[in-house]
């Protein structure tokens, strides 16, 4: 499981960098367009994160066929396979190596609660010299410095609250919270960081924008209430939208000569892109994970040995592909139940493959009568899964898996043997009637 977590959050580390960098790339044509629509780019950021939890399409399992031989397990095959892996099992960088990742993370996400803790302790007010802000999530709040009103013309006081109320109705604190915790869960990257910057520095602009569409006559005023915030301390808590703004001052005031409003056509465009990167990102996730084919095809072989309390009853033989899945659906000889049996082989390494298998039966007695009746040619009746167990087995090894009925009167035991081969051509064949 470490392997697999410390894998996908690889994975993620990979999409994370490269969205950035493609966001850095596009980040001035946005610009030029409308500050609102560089900043609606990064919600594509999360999104490209999230394309590996979208469910894949069913493959359909590849039946082959069924030897007349029987399996003849040596004593070294019995002990060959191993339960799902855990953390003491897998190997000690691997474990370590996720240790150390989410030791900072947990770190780090108490560095940014600590810093919302202590924006909290001044209530309503800030400090004297520092930046108005909107603070928190749920019900968030606009949180003013002491000499707000003494630093600032009762003109300016209305532009900087109308520039936090945008940051309230555009929902900014929830986004910066997002990114924060991307960043914290990337803690070691660079890119991380510098996006989480970039993301806040949009916020800003897209509200000055925002606030000068509304206004369009308040724009010396507004370049003044900038000048005047210039040096101001900006709260550096995960959940507060501030006015001062780490952006460059220079480039802040020059933007707010090009408050655009977001066209259409520049908005489909933009969906258009996300959609593309998402699909794209979606489709090299689902390759098959399987080493690299020099000559032919890589397939993977189960024999397998079904017994019911302790007398076989079934020994199929499945061929499939790397991470497609194989089923067998047997009913008990004379007994009321039918069996289906899913295996799905994936490489964990080079000697090493993982199983998942999937148990599931259908106790429909009547329904499984009709399908035996009908020598399998009608549909299967419907199943239900019972267990779901996983085998860490090298590559030609053996495991044994038992489980019980959910009565709990009969003990099904299974016995698979993995192994992958090479074929000039994949092997398509049928399983024998």
């Amino acid at each position: 499981m470490a392997d697999a977590l410390l894998h996908a959050l690889l994975r993620q580390a990979l999409l994370l960098s490269l969205g950035v960098v493609l966001l850095a790339l596009a980040r001035p044509a946005l610009r030029r367009a409308s500050a609102g629509l560089s900043y609606l780019a990064w919600s594509g950021l999360p999104l490209l994160l999230l394309t590996a939890a979208l469910p894949r399409p069913v493959q359909e399992p590849l039946h082959l066929l069924w030897p007349a031989q029987a399996l003849a397990p040596t004593g070294a095959e019995a002990g060959g396979a191993v339960a799902a892996p855990s953390a003491s099992a897998l190997p000690l960088p691997a474990t370590a190596w996720l240790g150390l990742w989410l030791a900072g993370t947990v770190l780090a996400l108490l560095v940014q609660a600590t810093r919302q803790w202590q924006l909290a302790r001044h209530g309503s007010t800030l400090p004297a010299g520092s930046s108005p802000a909107l603070v928190g999530l749920w019900r968030p709040r606009v949180m003013l410095p002491l000499d707000f009103q003494h630093r600032f013309t009762p003109a300016q006081q209305a532009l900087i609250l109308a520039h936090e109320h945008v940051h309230r109705a555009r929902g900014d604190n929830l986004w910066a919270g997002v990114g924060t915790f991307i960043a914290c869960l990337h803690w070691w990257n660079p890119l991380a960081w510098w996006g989480l910057a970039r993301l806040r520095a949009d916020q800003e602009l897209a509200c000055d924008a925002a606030v000068l569409r509304a206004q369009p006559l308040a724009l010396t005023e507004y370049t003044d209430a900038l000048l005047a915030a210039h040096g101001l301390t900006a709260p550096a808590a995960p959940l507060a939208s501030r006015w001062g703004s780490v952006h460059p001052l220079v480039e802040r005031v020059a933007m707010l000569k090009h408050a655009r409003a977001t066209r259409r056509h520049h908005l489909a465009l933009l969906a258009a892109t996300l959609l593309g990167a998402m699909g794209t990102s979606y489709a090299l996730q689902a390759a098959p994970e399987a080493p690299p084919v020099v000559e032919g095809f890589v397939q993977l072989r189960f024999d397998i040995r079904l017994s019911l309390d302790g007398q076989e009853i079934s020994h199929p033989r499945l061929n499939t592909f790397p991470a497609a899945p194989a089923t067998v659906v047997f009913n008990e000889p004379n007994g009321p139940r039918l069996w289906k049996l899913t295996f799905t082989g994936r490489f964990e390494g080079d000697k090493h493959l993982m199983v998942d298998t999937e148990l599931a039966l259908s106790e429909d007695e009547a329904a499984v009568l009709a399908w035996r009746n009908s020598q399998g040619k009608a549909p299967p009746p419907p199943v239900r899964q019972v267990a779901a167990p996983r085998l860490l087995m090298q590559d030609g090894g053996s495991g044994r898996v038992e489980t019980t009925t959910p009565d709990g009167q009969h003990r099904l035991t299974l016995e698979i043997r993995a192994n992958s081969f090479r074929n000039p051509t994949p092997d398509y064949s049928a399983p024998k009637p």
